[in-house]
């Protein structure tokens, strides 16, 4: 009997997470820590690996973040998003997209760190200037960066929880060699 009632009270609990990482409620995606412990109590894990277990089955998953210094909590694609999904990250057009995937492989290629100037210059080989800065300045405020010691840029919470940061590098690395082999070829090479 008291089993049946603790499994009532974690069914409970697992609706309320639900509830929490799904809904947004604040402008970034997810619920801090300190958030889950309140509504859910201290055994909030154990509730997060029951809700867990549930979204498989839809081919999601709870994810766990540093964000801050503190650990943020959101629900995200398990595996690899279908073809119509992939460009759609958050409310951000192709370009910023793009411009996004050039940040984050910059500063990934920096050891994880870009002074804010040298990001920028990077970015308006491809666009101009005003809209590297303005894109910046919302990868920034929307958790995908963040500025790290001496203002330079590191690769933010968001970021980490929706990018696979080492299938983007394998993409780059890959997208480089067909590029090199391309320009390599003597149909290539001018008279």
């Amino acid at each position: 009997m008291e089993s049946e009632a603790h499994k009532a009270i974690l069914d409970e609990k697992v609706k309320k997470a639900a509830q929490l990482l799904l809904l947004r409620r604040h402008r970034a995606p997810g619920v801090r820590e300190w958030e889950l412990r309140k509504v859910l109590g201290e055994d909030y894990p154990a509730v997060l690996k029951a809700l867990d277990e549930k979204l498989e089955a839809l081919g999601l998953t709870v994810k766990e973040v540093e964000d801050e210094g503190k650990q943020r909590f959101l629900i995200v694609i398990k595996d690899k998003p279908p073809g119509e999904l992939e460009p759609a990250i958050g409310s951000l057009n192709i370009d910023a997209v793009a411009a996004l995937a050039m940040a984050l492989s910059f500063i990934t290629a920096h050891g994880g760190r870009a002074p804010p100037s040298e990001l920028e210059d990077f970015l308006s080989t491809k666009i101009s200037k005003g809209r590297a800065r303005a894109l910046l300045d919302r990868f920034a405020q929307d958790g995908y960066l963040k500025a790290g010691r001496g203002g330079a840029y590191e690769i933010g919470w968001r970021a980490k929880a929706e990018v696979d940061l080492d299938e983007l590098a394998r993409a780059i690395i890959s997208f480089g060699s067909i590029l090199g082999s391309a320009s390599s070829s003597p149909s290539s090479r001018p008279p």
